[in-house]
């Protein structure tokens, strides 16, 4: 695909550019963990082509993903800009399947705010339980695209709320961005000074990976930043081929319940323009791979953690490209219900 400018502007303060990450990362630092990047000879010898696996290991990040990143740079910044009004910030909104309404959950009771999470009522248990357990109220909604809209539309203008978009808000963009730069920061330090040759990111929305992409290129031009995403959730890939974005109209049945959304218009330039490629992984080789950090690393991922490995392991397009030694992968979280983990590796 040739590769075209980027266009992901918003005015100085906000776009999605790497010196904006950089200040996100100044915002977070010290409330937010450097989450670890481990290692598994193991499981790199397995991805074969004498690589090497570093493992961005956001399940041990706040709320268990990497999700406050995002969400604390955006509140933060709806502060300060209530504060320079003369007004207060008191609610924030937002809608997710659980971690993004963990995220947004945990920063408002950490600054003292009220959350609204607007949440499909299929959601799992756990990531409810857990949005509660921060002091969120949850509004339930069928578990369609068009519901999740009407809801959190109706709550944010009945409590006149901020309303912080999952994905689709270049302030979160930024904050997850803060992944990728702490990534490409800690693989100098483990290796003497190199930088990776590939960053493999799962995709849902876009955040993570355009957060990512726009850091990594930044900091080290010649790593290839690539998407992964389930089939059964695909919206970057068929954009990427049509030349325009293509959206899902219905949340799909996929393991990684984290990844049920589309790609939306701010973070599809990035998509587009930045990531050199994505690719998609089956179901049958997420709970393969969910089972193999399980039993190898003893890490307790969710469905969505497990896409970025599958495609180390298993895609033939990531098998084809050649000189791919040193390889991120980022885990992007590790809030799984128990008793639904014990079912994906007995089963």
């Amino acid at each position: 695909m040739q590769k075209r400018a980027v266009v992901c502007g918003f005015g100085s303060n906000n776009e999605i550019s790497f010196p904006n990450i950089q200040e996100a990362h100044k915002r977070i630092q010290g409330i937010l963990h450097r989450t670890p990047v481990l290692k598994s000879s193991s499981i790199s010898k397995m991805a074969g082509h004498e690589r090497e696996l570093f493992f961005k290991c956001e399940l041990f990040q706040k709320a268990g993903s990497f999700k406050p990143r995002g969400a604390l740079n955006a509140v933060i910044l709806a502060e300060n800009d209530a504060d320079e009004k003369g007004r207060k910030l008191q609610n924030v909104i937002t809608q997710s399947s659980g971690n993004m309404g963990q995220a947004v959950a945990w920063v408002c009771q950490n600054r003292g705010l009220t959350a609204h999470v607007v949440m499909p009522n299929d959601s799992a248990q756990c990531k409810m339980d857990a949005v509660a357990g921060y002091g969120a109220n949850i509004i339930l909604c069928e578990p369609t695209i068009e519901a999740r809209n009407k809801a959190t539309e109706k709550a944010q203008e009945e409590l006149g709320a901020k309303y912080v978009h999952p994905h689709q808000d270049p302030h979160v963009v930024c904050g997850q961005g803060t992944v990728g730069l702490e990534l490409v920061e800690q693989v100098r330090e483990m290796t003497g000074g190199m930088d990776m040759d590939a960053v493999l990111v799962p995709v849902g929305g876009g955040g993570l990976c355009s957060g990512v992409a726009v850091a990594v290129k930044a900091m080290s031009p010649g790593t290839k930043v690539i998407g992964v995403e389930p089939e059964m959730a695909s919206s970057a890939k068929p954009s990427r081929e049509a030349g325009n974005l293509i959206s899902m109209n219905s949340l799909p049945n996929t393991l990684a319940d984290g990844l049920r959304v589309s790609v939306g218009p701010i973070t599809w330039p990035i998509m587009r323009d930045v990531v050199d490629d994505v690719v998609t992984v089956s179901e049958a080789q997420i709970q393969d791979t969910l089972k193999l950090v399980v039993s190898r690393m003893k890490l307790a991922i969710e469905p969505s953690a497990a896409v970025a490995l599958a495609a180390a392991l298993y895609s033939e397009d990531i098998k084809k490209k050649e000189g791919l030694h040193r390889i991120g992968v980022i885990l992007c979280g590790g809030n799984v219900d128990m008793s639904r983990l014990s079912n994906l590796l007995s089963s």
